[in-house]
């Protein structure tokens, strides 16, 4: 990314989901200042705030903010890395 005619890398949150279907959607992306729980914590909140239906199944990168957003928003969620 540019910042100030500089080029500065920037850590970006995707959240992508996959209907029964098949068909791939983009829930979430965000820029932020780093990968951190807190960070992770306002994307879960923000699907959940959308009213966003309770995952079957969360792929994740092994990420330890992740993993605890998605631990206090939806519990005994299924995670595979």
């Amino acid at each position: 990314m540019r910042i100030g005619g500089r080029r500065e890398r920037v850590p970006v949150l995707v959240t992508l989901g996959v209907r029964a279907n098949g068909e791939r959607v983009v829930l979430d992306m965000r820029l932020v200042g780093e990968e951190s729980a807190a960070s992770w914590t306002e994307v879960v909140a923000s699907l959940t705030a959308r009213h966003l239906a309770r995952p079957v199944l969360a792929v994740i990168d092994g990420n330890p903010g992740l993993i605890n957003a998605l631990g206090s928003h939806w519990p005994g969620l299924e995670m595979q890395r």
